[in-house]
């Protein structure tokens, strides 16, 4: 029995592809993954892969590679009612890129001479950055939206054409951003609640991972409880 993952090393987004064969003709196949963090396998979906077993067992499954994707593969093989099975394992060695970016702070007007720190956060996914940072200023003579508070919120002094972002915080049990737009003429636009509820993203993450991978009753204490 034998697991190819090609290519070696996949970049992110890039199809992965994994062949599992064996000599023999066996009646059915799974495959499972366990990510370089995770404690148990999950099942992977079967819309992900292809099955033939004729005149030998063979079994293509192909994905784009992300970050969810990384970790050890398992190929279980099965002959006829379950009564043996054949396991292969192959890794996968894919180069990440950060799925999001924040800057903390996102924007930030200041006086001449003056400075502040600032941070860029990316979830761990155990890849080494380079990082760099661009400040975009903008001049006395632009037009520019003047510092505020409206609408219970506090905005600063914002160039033209750019969004800010409220220093304020969502209502409790939610999660986001509060923004708005200056326009180019240097007045301010309505208030934008970009806010979701906490229990939703619970159930869209789930959705995700089900759509992805597959279902598997190990992710369910980590959702049964949602309120």
């Amino acid at each position: 029995m034998m697991i190819t993952v090609y290519p070696e090393t996949i970049y992110y987004r890039k199809p992965l592809r994994i062949n599992c064969t064996i000599n023999d003709k066996v009646e059915s196949v799974n495959w499972f993954i366990k990510g370089p963090k995770d404690k148990e396998k999950a099942i992977i979906s079967s819309r992900h892969y292809n099955f033939v077993n004729d005149p030998i067992s063979t079994s293509n499954l192909e994905i784009n590679a992300t970050s969810m994707w990384k970790g050890r593969y398992y190929c279980y093989f099965y002959f006829a009612n379950g009564s043996m099975i054949h396991e292969a394992t192959g890794d996968s060695n894919i180069v990440l890129l950060p799925e999001e970016i924040t800057t903390i702070p996102s924007q930030y007007s200041i006086e001449r001479n003056e400075t502040i720190p600032v941070k860029c956060c990316i979830k761990d996914d155990g890849e080494n950055y380079t990082v760099t940072l661009e400040a975009r200023g903008s001049s006395e003579n632009e037009a520019s939206c003047k510092n505020e508070n409206s609408d219970g919120y506090s905005w600063q002094t914002t160039t033209a054409g750019q969004y800010a972002e409220s220093k304020d915080t969502c209502a409790e049990g939610s999660v986001g951003k509060i923004v708005r737009f200056c326009k180019e003429d240097g007045e301010w636009d309505k208030v934008f609640l970009n806010c979701t509820d906490k229990a939703l993203i619970k159930l869209l993450t789930l959705a995700q991972v089900i759509f992805n991978v597959g279902f598997d009753e190990i992710y369910l204490p980590n959702y049964e409880k949602i309120s």
